[in-house]
């Protein structure tokens, strides 16, 4: 009497839980020497939705995805226009006592540069930390894709920074509006 022969092996994408490779045809996972194998990046072109890599905003051509440095750009603006501000409202204010301090003070008719700081930081340069975060976690999907975890340690830095840069322009803001309370 003769054993039977073993069944012919199964796909993994043939198994409840198996794993299709991407771009792979019927979703049967590409074998070396297919096409779909041999072209480097093949399938991983794309994120959800059909989306290209491209638009997430790390750079495409020809050689491998890099993070991109649109938000560590973004906070470093922001921080600099917010510092900017403070060192025009600090050079153009009066002195007012605030606590036991001080303070050059802006002018009641310039409380919207108050505003524009504080939006710039330290809730501009959150947005990009966020941005930057969520990119770089969305480009680990991609084999091709290079993190740059300095941008994130650079970005952590700003907004500790623009934490302090708010806090003048919300004594600042403060300030008037307690001025325009007493003084209606």
């Amino acid at each position: 009497m003769t054993t039977p022969p073993p069944p012919p092996p199964r796909s993994r994408s043939a198994r409840p839980g198996g794993y299709a490779a991407p771009g792979s045809p019927g979703g049967a996972p590409a074998r070396f020497g297919s096409p779909a194998a041999s072209v480097p990046g093949a399938g991983s072109g794309s994120q959800r939705g059909g989306r290209p890599r491209s638009l997430g905003g790390r750079g495409a051509g020809g050689g491998r995805d890099v993070a991109s440095p649109v938000p560590l750009l973004i906070g470093a603006v922001a921080v600099a226009l917010s510092a900017v501000i403070v060192i025009v409202t600090a050079l153009n204010g009066r002195a007012s006592s605030v606590w036991f301090l001080t303070l050059p003070i802006i002018e009641p008719g310039l409380w919207w540069l108050s505003v524009l700081g504080y939006l710039l930081t330290p809730l501009v340069v959150i947005v990009a930390f966020g941005l930057n975060r969520i990119w770089q976690r969305d480009g680990l999907r991609d084999r091709a894709f290079t993190p740059r975890p300095g941008y994130g340690l650079a970005l952590k830095w700003m907004v500790g920074l623009s934490f302090l840069l708010a806090l003048w322009h919300i004594v600042n803001l403060a300030t008037v509006v307690s001025d325009l309370w007493v003084n209606p």
